[in-house]
Formats: C-alpha cells, sequence, structure tokens
C-alpha cells in the first residue's frame, strides 16, 4: 500500500512453508551482490545444512545471484520459479497477434456482461455457472477465463439472439457495445480461433494448475512439459488425442513451440531431472528415464552436490 519495494523471504519444507521475513529494498541498488547477499543471510539464518535448493523468479539479477549462492555453498541448487516461466509462457502466447485478437474480444465479452447489472441477470438465466473475469498480474487467468467461455458458449449464444438481450440492449445507452459482444458470440471464426488457442496452451495451463496443489511435483514438470511438445507437435498434425477435431498451421505451431523451447531452456534444472528418476510414479522400465542421457547427467549432478564422498553417491545412484 506504500508503494515500497519488498524482498520476501520464505522457507519450504516437508511440513509446509512459512513466511520468514520482508526486505525494504527502498534506496538500495538492487543488483545481483544485494539479493545475493539477502539470500545467503537468509540461510545462514535458517542454518545452511538445511537448505538444499533456493528458487526466485527467473530474471537474469535473480539468477545471477542464485548462481553466487551455489558458489557459496556447492550443495544449494539455485532454480526459477516453475509457475513463473510458465506465466511467462502464456504471456509470451498471448502477444502473438492471432492469439492477441482472441483474448481482447474474449475480455470485451466479459466485461461487458459483468459490469452491467441486468447483462449478468440474464446470463445467470441462462447458465449455472459464472463468467471468470482475468486477473491483473497472471497472464494465465486470461486463458482461464477463455477455458470458461467456451464451457458456456451455448448460454452465451442464447443471451444474445433472446428478446430480453435485444430489449435492454436497444433501450440502453451502450447498444454499440451490446451490438458488439452479439457479434463476437455469435462469430463462428471467434470460436474456432479460442479453441485453437486453448488447445495450443492446454497442457501449459493444466502444468500451473498442478503447481499450486501444493505437492512435489519436479520430476512431474519434466515429464509435463516434454508432453506439452509432444501435443504441439500432434496439434500440428491434426493427431492430437485430446483436441481430435483442431488442427493448427505450421506458421501458429512454430511460434508457439519457439516460445516454448525458449522458456522451456529457462525454466529446466538438473532437479527436474532428478525428481523425474526418483518421483515413485514414472518407476516404470516403459519410462526409459535411465536411457536418457540428459535427464541421468543432472541426476548425477544432483547426487554429486547432496553427497561429497564418493562411496555415498555410488551407493545413492546404485
Amino acid at each position: 500500500m506504500r508503494r515500497r519495494p519488498l524482498l520476501n523471504l520464505l522457507v519450504v519444507s516437508p511440513k509446509g512453508e512459512m513466511f520468514l521475513k520482508a526486505v525494504d529494498m527502498g534506496g538500495e541498488i538492487k543488483d545481483t551482490a544485494y539479493i545475493a547477499g539477502q539470500l545467503i543471510d537468509c540461510i545462514r539464518e535458517v542454518g545452511a545444512d538445511n537448505v538444499i535448493q533456493v528458487v526466485t523468479d527467473s530474471a537474469a539479477v535473480c539468477k545471477a545471484a542464485g548462481r553466487l549462492v551455489e558458489q557459496e555453498f556447492s550443495w544449494i541448487t539455485w532454480m526459477p520459479c516453475t509457475p513463473h516461466c510458465l506465466d511467462m509462457l502464456l504471456e509470451d502466447v498471448g502477444k502473438l497477434p492471432w492469439a492477441a485478437e482472441v483474448v481482447a474480444e474474449a475480455k470485451a465479452v466479459v466485461k461487458f456482461i459483468t459490469n452491467h447489472h441486468r447483462s449478468q441477470a440474464l446470463f445467470r438465466g441462462k447458465s449455472t455457472m459464472d463468467l471468470l473475469k482475468p486477473g491483473d498480474t497472471r497472464f494465465a487467468t486470461n486463458f482461464i477465463m477463455l477455458d470458461r467461455m467456451l464451457e458456456v458458449r451455448e448460454a452465451l449464444q442464447e443471451l444474445v439472439v433472446s428478446r430480453e438481450w435485444r430489449e435492454w440492449n436497444r433501450k440502453s445507452n451502450h447498444s454499440d457495445d451490446g451490438d458488439e459482444v452479439r457479434d463476437y458470440v455469435l462469430r463462428s471464426r471467434f470460436w474456432k480461433n479460442l479453441e485453437k488457442v486453448l488447445a495450443l496452451t492446454k497442457g501449459t495451463v493444466a502444468l500451473l494448475r498442478e503447481c499450486n496443489r501444493g505437492v512435489p511435483i519436479a520430476g512431474k514438470v519434466y515429464v509435463a512439459m516434454f508432453n506439452c511438445g509432444q501435443e504441439l507437435e500432434a496439434l500440428r498434425d491434426g493427431t492430437s488425442e485430446y483436441c481430435p477435431e483442431i488442427k493448427v498451421s505450421v506458421q501458429k505451431y512454430a511460434q508457439v513451440h519457439a516460445i516454448w523451447e525458449k522458456h522451456w531452456e529457462m525454466l529446466h534444472s538438473d532437479m527436474h531431472a532428478a525428481g523425474y528418476v526418483l518421483d515413485p510414479e514414472y518407476q516404470s522400465p516403459d519410462n526409459g528415464q535411465h536411457s536418457n542421457v540428459e535427464v541421468m547427467r543432472g541426476f548425477h549432478n544432483i547426487v554429486e552436490k547432496l553427497l561429497p564422498d564418493i562411496e555415498d553417491q555410488v551407493k545413492a545412484i546404485e
């Protein structure tokens, strides 16, 4: 409320999460050394031997600070915040002109209907589910908004062709906006484009939701991101099991796949590889972790970090 720049420090353990403190960075130079110093002080406060990982957002200054922490404590691994990276991935997809158009039109529909008591009441007479407004600071909420709109598509279309809607819209001072909303809702191209945007982001949104469940998912992130890449290829080829009726153009696929690759490279760490190897859900010869060079290299790197004794490393790997 006072517009102060705060650095929040939290501790996470198997017993839960605890807010430790907030540092007022007003007047400070928020560079790599400053942020690393705050993290190192916090680690020493809780006991360095109790810490195996540091998570920050993926800003360049935070990434560099994480590397300084790793130099100070050889057994600690830095990695970027998974939900933050996924949200930025969705934001970049949402900035593509053809996706931005869908989001803008959908926002116009939701805003108009939810901002007027009469239209809201008329809509609720058609649907048992409300429209969802997107949040200001989390781009993923735009895609959650689109998903809900698809669920209530028939209700929206019934609404804008109803006699009650026409009469209310004709008498109101915003009939032009109401007519525009009606045109969007009745336009088949709007819904086709909306379905394509949702299909291309379905896996990312699902993983983001999984991240917020509060369960260990490092290994599941590795699998889910791999599956997202496979699903994008299936949508390009028209062979998707989840959206069999949808096929996206090679151009749209290339744009989204490039964004996916960029953020997976940003997000990926040895912790994800180690989590994939150790997660009980994937303990099957069919998953092939042990034949994946990248996965096993990451796993070995984590073992070497946490267990400096070579005999302990061998036992752990066995």
